[in-house]
């Protein structure tokens, strides 16, 4: 275990020795620029290991930085293949505070992964959904 910024850390495991691995981006995204912070490591990752496997996580809180991640790291992706899978399981807080659900986008990802979560986020709405605002929204890119 590795007691770092991993923001930064990640430069030194990047490319792994074995050429595949996932990396899986959890930000706490507390601080504002993170958001930031996450495009442009995903950025630098992708130059030092483009055939591997990037999935990012993010909140779904009522925050521009928020609303704007998913459609830039498509922006990022640009000709390699995505998905993004974001659930929300309730409808935002009025008074703007709090996580009503999360999101995922996934570059360079495994085979079959957009068919699998086509069947399970239908599932997960109705097991987690906590009111009629409860939903999924599933998109890939274009080849």
């Amino acid at each position: 275990m590795l007691a770092e910024d991993a923001f930064a850390g990640i430069k030194k495991m990047l490319p792994p020795p074995t050429r595949r691995a996932i990396v899986l981006a959890d930000p706490s995204y507390e601080d504002k620029q993170d958001y930031r912070k996450v495009i442009e490591t995903v950025k630098d990752a992708m130059r030092r290991f483009p055939t591997g496997c990037y999935a990012i996580w993010y909140p779904l809180v009522q925050r521009r930085e928020a609303l704007d991640l998913a459609r830039q790291l498509h922006k990022a992706a640009s000709g390699k293949e995505w998905i993004h899978a974001a659930l929300n399981t309730q409808h935002p807080a009025r008074d703007g505070i709090g996580l009503h659900g999360s999101g995922m986008v996934i570059i360079n990802p495994p085979w079959q992964l957009f068919d699998q979560l086509k069947s399970a986020l239908p599932w997960l709405v109705n097991v987690m959904g906590q009111d009629d605002r409860a939903g999924f929204k599933l998109e890939k890119s274009v080849a």
